[in-house]
């Protein structure tokens, strides 16, 4: 893999649907810039960036940054306005009765930490469906606890439909994210994995 102008070139692999997926690597490796290719794609580049045969931009769900949400809004009204949740309220969403707790629910996101408006969005993203989920800086501002309680969610999701692919950038290889491709600060890919490694 190779990085000119800051478009990143000549990435090759194939990723088994069914999987959770992390990119590893320090600041400056082109996570967030492989990340942004496969959500956004690049005009007037050549990238080619497939899921089902579509291109990825067309069908991916992700975030790259997570501040999307309304911050004079309460966690249920965005939830309703992000997903549009039925007659029986959140308690209908799966993975928001796993990832938000009962008492976020009329506070204010402006009042709730980083780290739970990050979980307000991934659960937003989740719950919106897709079958191609792409997450930027998924260890940044979680403790240990709540990052993995969102591994476990997104593992849950990926099986929930096929084939569900969840792809994470982090600069730490989490244990228990099995499947990984790692970037090197030159850009050059370390080690790219064909298919699940277990």
């Amino acid at each position: 893999m190779t990085k000119n102008n800051g478009y990143i070139l000549n990435v090759s692999t194939s990723l088994n649907g069914g999987c959770v997926w992390q990119i590893v690597g320090g600041n400056g490796s082109g996570k967030t810039s492989l990340l942004y290719q496969i959500l956004y794609g690049q005009e007037g580049h050549s990238a080619s960036v497939t899921y089902a045969g579509y291109p990825a931009s067309r069908l991916a769900s992700g975030a790259l940054s997570y501040s999307f949400l309304y911050p004079k809004w309460t966690v249920e009204d965005n939830l309703k306005y992000f997903i549009g949740v039925n007659s029986k309220g959140v308690s209908s969403l799966p993975y928001a009765c796993q990832l938000i707790p009962a008492d976020w629910l009329k506070r204010k996101t402006f009042q709730l930490s980083e780290a739970e408006n990050k979980i307000i969005s991934i659960t937003i993203l989740l719950e919106a469906g897709g079958g191609l989920l792409v997450l930027d800086e998924l260890d940044s501002c979680f403790d240990d606890e709540n990052l993995q309680k969102v591994i476990n969610v997104l593992h849950s999701w990926v099986n929930a439909k096929s084939p569900r692919i969840a792809i994470v950038a982090v600069k730490n290889k989490i244990q228990t994210i099995e499947n990984t491709l790692f970037l090197v600060k030159d850009y050059t890919a370390k080690n790219t994995f064909f298919g699940a490694v277990h």
